[in-house]
């Protein structure tokens, strides 16, 4: 074979191979492209929060978490490096979502809690409310 065709054979090969991987690569983003919230494939990032705040509601749920809890937030801290999903939340009342039992809490009280945010960010997300301790 001459030398000329085994050129061309082989910058035929690469600009192939080339181009697959070009295909690959743009699968691979479109599959697993960063959200808003900055997870990967749907996935949520771990968050944590402690909150302080009055309850103003408790409710409970006929669907999902058996409680809802809603609290003025007036209080949000970072627990260690994690993202704090209730920073932006000092000065709202927020609805939290729970399956801890409210017993002993009511509307006025003042709460003490983490709160971190669950579920899925292609199907829906929840602030989860846990370790609820009434603060004095």
């Amino acid at each position: 074979m001459p030398k000329t065709n085994n050129v061309f054979l082989f910058a035929i090969v690469m600009a192939v191979a080339l181009l697959a991987g070009i295909i690959v690569s743009c699968a691979k983003t479109t599959t697993t492209s960063t959200t808003a919230t900055g997870s990967i494939g749907g996935s949520l990032i771990q968050t944590d929060s402690i909150i302080k705040g009055q309850i103003t509601v408790i409710k409970s749920m006929t669907t999902g978490y058996p409680w809802e809890i809603d609290v003025m937030v007036t209080n949000s801290q970072n627990v260690g490096d994690l993202k704090n999903p209730t920073i932006d939340k000092v000065g709202q009342v927020v609805q939290f979502r729970t399956d801890e039992s409210p017993v002993g809490l009511q509307p006025g009280q003042s709460i003490n809690a983490h709160v971190k945010l669950t579920g899925d960010v292609e199907v829906g997300t929840t602030l989860y409310i846990y370790n609820i301790q009434q603060s004095y």
